[in-house]
């Protein structure tokens, strides 16, 4: 998988319990994975012995809350806008071009296809071909659109 390309988990409180990273080891993807945590989850030192403490990356909610409008009054720091948010300067910090941010609990990502009357289901194989395959369409939108 290309370098300037990472998965960015987001995740609260389910060091034990990652889904997502079982799901991708599945899918045989190769790439970095950071998993983005907040200073308020208690589970961030089990984070850093299961997954190593460079591919775990924590942001300060506090200040991710103080410039962010969540359009209510209720100082609820437990909605996920803030580590998405932050994902943005975190990819800018490791030099990364493109990231993919996923929740912490997707068990399976298959292709999907209609047999007939039914909706079936394909697993996939090699998820590096995905992603590629996704960044690629990026590069051409952004080359026919104009982009920079």
């Amino acid at each position: 998988m290309r370098d300037d390309f990472a998965v960015f988990i987001l995740t609260h409180g389910r060091a034990d319990n990652m889904a997502t990273a079982k799901m991708l080891k599945k899918t045989n993807y190769t790439g970095k994975i950071y998993f983005i945590i907040d200073n308020e989850d208690e589970q961030a030192e089990r984070y850093r012995e299961l997954f190593g403490k460079e591919s775990v990356i924590e942001f300060d909610k506090q200040k991710a809350y103080d410039h962010t409008d969540t359009m209510d009054n209720f100082n609820n720091h437990s909605a996920i806008i803030y580590a998405r948010n932050e994902s943005f300067r975190i990819a800018k910090e490791l030099g990364l071009k493109y990231f993919l941010m996923l929740d912490d609990d997707y068990r399976d990502i298959h292709f999907r296809y209609r047999d007939g009357e039914k909706l079936k289901a394909k697993n996939i194989r090699n998820m590096d071909v995905i992603f590629e395959a996704m960044i690629h369409f990026l590069d051409v939108v952004k080359e026919i659109s104009g982009g920079g």
